[in-house]
């Protein structure tokens, strides 16, 4: 079965650095809550990042650079903003990606409910809503898009099936990626540009989008065998209504055979590639350059 995944976009020093600092940050996490579950906490996201014991923590190296990168771009770009305004947004933006990931686990009962995991998502998001007062201040329309951002995100991780169409499905992710938006639309509005703000939530929406089509392709062989609806099955019962009608054995007797739909692949491949040029438009539109180049070297697909 054919291997797809985006293309490799490489980081310079400056910004290496910067995931160092967000690695540590995760690390300061752990070492914040009560002593019995700091070790428990530093070995799930060793596992979970696949660190070799020894070797430093590397979480962030599960995202794709889009993820976090922005905050760095606006406030290298806008000069009103300071070196205090970027350690809150990375530290906001580090505990929003690892929420991520926690809520997801959570949900798929890949992790257990334990003491160590709440109280691992209680002082990360703690944290993260802390960083995000800070950036928002005293400032009404900054501290409504945090409010906005913050229920989107729990409407997309409570959005369950039935999906009825691939839209449906996706827009699940368009809401989940509301928590990554909400540290670099703030930056933006702090600095006074409240139409780049919107336009921001509008690219991590692209993106996720299009992380999400692709995660889903590179994850069908584990669906199939779970019998999970993804991208794939959605594109197909589009073209087929009858699809929907599935139950849990016709889906598990035909769901290997979608995978096998070339057209299928293409068609979702497609997606993807247009979800990140209409992100690195609107990145071109608010004049963060870097971000385009990322958005570009993403959509150079590699296959194996």
């Amino acid at each position: 079965m054919q291997k797809i995944d985006f293309g490799k976009f490489t980081l310079n020093n400056a910004m290496l650095g910067r995931v160092d600092q967000m690695n540590q940050a995760l690390l300061d996490l752990c070492h914040s809550l009560p002593e019995p579950l700091q070790n428990r906490a530093a070995m799930f996201l060793m596992q979970r990042s696949r660190t070799a014991l020894g070797q430093g923590l590397d979480f962030i190296k599960l995202f794709y650079s889009p993820a976090w990168t922005p905050v760095v771009h606006i406030c290298k770009k806008e000069k009103t903003l300071s070196e205090q305004d970027l350690n809150r947004a990375l530290q906001a933006q580090t505990m929003a990606l690892l929420l991520h990931l926690v809520d997801d686990y959570l949900v798929d009962h890949q992790e257990q409910i334990s003491h160590m995991m709440l109280q691992l998502r209680t002082q990360a998001w703690s944290l993260y809503e802390y960083c995000l007062d800070q950036l928002a201040g005293d400032s009404g329309p900054s501290m409504a898009l945090k409010e906005r951002l913050i229920n989107r995100y729990f409407l997309g991780i409570q959005n369950t099936e039935p999906f009825d169409s691939l839209e449906a499905y996706l827009e699940t992710a368009r809401k989940q990626t509301a928590t990554w938006a909400a540290a670099p639309a703030l930056l933006l509005l702090k600095a006074g540009k409240s139409s780049a703000a919107e336009k921001m939530v509008d690219i991590y929406e692209n993106f996720f989008l299009a992380w999400r089509v692709m995660d889903d392709l590179q994850d069908r062989h584990v669906d199939d065998k779970a019998g999970i609806k993804a991208a794939y099955y959605y594109a197909a019962a589009d073209r087929d209504s009858s699809l929907y009608q599935w139950d849990s054995q016709e889906l598990e007797k035909n769901l290997a055979g979608l995978l096998e739909d070339q057209h299928l692949f293409s068609l979702l491949l497609d997606r993807t590639k247009d979800e990140l040029k209409k992100a690195g438009m609107k990145a071109d539109a608010i004049e963060l350059h870097e971000l385009v180049e990322e958005f570009s070297a993403l959509a150079m697909f590699t296959r194996g």
